[in-house]
């Protein structure tokens, strides 16, 4: 029977063998978050051109897909980058496994505060690139490795960093500006990578005290 009426279209594909063609504008109502491994997923709207062989729902060689959107969003260990974004990847078959390489190329981009909306970090050109083993169309295969660029970008809210203290650190950053620049890999769930700070009239607190 076809799935229920709100069904992800990750949930009506995820036991599909066939081919699927698919070209056309993605809405924000069909388009959902993709966790690309633990900690960091992405979504976006935009055109679409895909061409898919499944196998129970499972991506198989000669696959490929691109997309173009003008709102795309990319979530880091609690922070949120939107901007336009170029999406592309495809699938080959490589020691006997069906691969599947993605890469996305965000221009402007922009860390919005959730509360209320003002702009914590701005740059230009993350770059991301995820790699699976058996891809499920479903989502439910963490990526195998994962590489993220963060060129030089000014940050005019550092208190945004705040998402990746932890919470038992009992460190908080109040106020100041700076220049950020990252870069992460993950290999098989392990994670490393790193993060270059430079802070302008930093003000922070320890406990609640404030450090002068």
């Amino acid at each position: 029977p076809f799935p229920a009426k709100g069904a992800r279209l990750s949930d009506i594909l995820g036991g599909v063998t066939g081919e699927l063609s698919v070209a056309g504008d993605l809405s924000d109502q069909v388009a959902v978050s993709h966790e690309i491994t633990p900690g960091l997923s992405t979504f976006g709207a935009g055109t679409i051109k895909a061409k898919l062989e499944l196998e129970k729902g499972i991506v198989q060689d000669g696959s490929e897909y691109s997309l173009e959107s003008k709102a795309f969003h990319l979530r880091v260990m609690g922070l949120d980058a939107g901007g336009s974004a170029t999406v592309s990847g495809n699938t080959v078959k490589e020691n006997g496994e069906h691969v599947t390489r993605m890469h996305v190329d965000l221009g402007a981009f922009q860390f919005v505060d959730p509360d209320d909306g003002s702009v914590d970090i701005s740059g230009t050109g993350i770059k991301l690139d995820a790699e699976w083993k058996g891809f499920s169309i479903a989502g439910h295969v963490p990526a195998s490795s994962v590489a993220l660029d963060l060129p030089t970008a000014e940050i005019h809210d550092i208190s945004t960093f705040n998402a990746l203290i932890p919470d038992d650190a009992g460190l908080a950053l109040d106020s100041g500006t700076g220049q950020v620049t990252a870069k992460l890999e993950i290999k098989e769930r392990v994670a490393t990578g790193t993060l270059d700070l430079v802070a302008r009239e930093i003000d922070l607190e320890s406990h609640g005290t404030p450090l002068v």
